[in-house]
């Protein structure tokens, strides 16, 4: 009887690491699809970022060409215009980077429902273990 409950025990010791090597793997895989969610978020991030340098391109230009006209033009009319279609468009392209810039923290790359969950199953393996 002491060598069939030794056998159960291994049995049991060895069905608990092919468990745990199923559960590192099953982990593994959700890491690999929460990074690449949030890499997508990058990417978005990176889109903004390079529609608001757009923007901010197009203001200079704007800007300076408004130089232009006014230099030219003693009228505030045609050079003002310029001026504040400008200073739109900077606004705008500021606020298309700030709100990139929120989208490419490094902490939002963290798969941190994956790593809770492998906290969490490491716990429970430990608890079966002991």
């Amino acid at each position: 009887m002491p060598a069939e409950h030794s056998r159960s025990i291994l049995g049991v010791a060895s069905e608990a690491m092919a468990q745990a090597a199923d559960l590192i793997r099953v982990e593994f895989r959700l890491a690999r699809a929460e990074l690449a969610e949030k890499i997508g978020s990058l990417r978005t991030g990176a889109a903004f970022v390079v529609a608001g340098a757009v923007f901010l391109i197009g203001a200079l230009f704007l800007l300076l060409q408004w130089a232009v006209v006014a230099l030219v033009e003693a009228g505030l009319s045609a050079a003002m215009a310029t001026f504040m279609v400008a200073m739109a468009s900077c606004l705008i392209g500021l606020v298309l980077i700030l709100a990139g810039r929120q989208k490419l923290d490094p902490s939002a790359v963290l798969p941190e429902r994956t790593l809770n969950q492998i906290a969490r199953d490491g716990a429970m393996a430990k608890e079966k273990l002991l």
